[in-house]
């Protein structure tokens, strides 16, 4: 068993990483505007015109999109809703919240609500069309589990990466994992109620919008 100030530690030193890696990525964003790139209305340059000396001069500016989803991890015995928000454009931000409910009927609580799942990413886009996005990232993850005890917290570091098809050019489709390399002793990723093992990876699929 870990001791709550080590699981405290964790999650602080698991935060200020993602933290870091989304500052870096933001400084890269805005040092580099010729790296912006056309994918329909998302993610594209916008054209603003200036004088100066009598002569017209155009300068490119880095255009922000803003994504929000609505999705479903699929976990044995677990009802995991997902809502999401993206913010950026090459390199962003994604911010998300998953409550978590128990579907196993032998669990002897009266209450079937066992937390929730908060997570900040920094993500880039290394591949983008008019109806294709594709993203990668890295961050945390973190379990608030307080429908079992009002004192666990648990922490993980995540990579991620995701897939998008744009049935129209504000609404798509998007698939993804979530893999955990490392995580609070407490969390137990991939493994089962029998306490089996498996790979500690987490399938999403839902409803994107921008």
């Amino acid at each position: 068993m870990h001791t709550a100030a080590s699981s405290q530690l964790a999650c602080r030193t698991l935060i200020a990483a993602t933290a870091l890696a989304s500052a870096l990525f933001a400084t890269e964003a805005v040092a580099q505007p010729e790296s912006c790139y056309e994918s329909g209305k998302s993610g594209s340059c916008a054209e603003v015109e200036t004088t100066s000396g009598g002569e017209t001069l155009s300068e490119g500016v880095l255009d922000v999109d803003v994504w929000g989803s609505a999705g479903w991890f699929w976990v044995s015995e677990k009802a995991m809703p997902s809502f999401g928000l993206f913010v950026g454009d090459l390199f962003g931000l994604q911010l998300s919240v998953s409550p978590i409910w128990t579907t196993d009927d032998d669990r002897a609580a009266d209450d079937d609500f066992l937390g929730a799942k908060f997570g900040i990413f920094a993500m880039v886009r290394p591949y983008t069309q008019e109806r294709i996005d594709l993203r990668v990232g890295i961050g945390t993850d973190i379990y608030y589990l307080g429908g079992i005890n009002k004192d666990i917290g648990e922490a993980a570091f995540a990579m991620t990466a995701d897939v998008t098809g744009w049935v129209t050019e504000t609404l798509g489709l998007y698939a993804g994992v979530r893999g955990y390399p490392f995580a609070t002793t407490g969390l137990e990723l991939g493994t089962d109620r029998n306490g089996d093992g498996g790979l500690p990876l987490l399938f999403e699929t839902g409803i994107r919008f921008r």
